[in-house]
């Protein structure tokens, strides 16, 4: 139990609020739709609520919102080189 969270990465909640207006305001946000529409995960969750015919899968978290794929009420930015980017 000591060791539970070795391999975790912290963020301060300052550093989200602040990311979150940044790809509001500008072309982060297109790349992160571009990005989404190439991930798996993403696809997969996006063609069963589009199946459902809902907005939000309860079981998964994950949502669309004006366009933009969140998972547990955030963007989600598939890994890879753009999620370095914003972190």
């Amino acid at each position: 139990m000591e060791r539970d969270n070795e391999d975790q990465t912290l963020i301060k909640p300052k550093w989200v609020r602040e990311m979150e207006t940044i790809v509001e305001e500008g072309d982060l946000r297109e790349r992160i739709k571009r990005a989404q529409e190439r991930d798996e995960k993403v696809v997969k969750a996006v063609e069963k609520l589009k199946k459902a015919g809902i907005k939000v899968l309860r079981d998964e978290e994950w949502e669309i919102d004006n366009g933009v794929v969140l998972k547990e009420g955030r963007i989600y930015v598939p890994e890879g080189g753009l999620r370095g980017e914003v972190i």
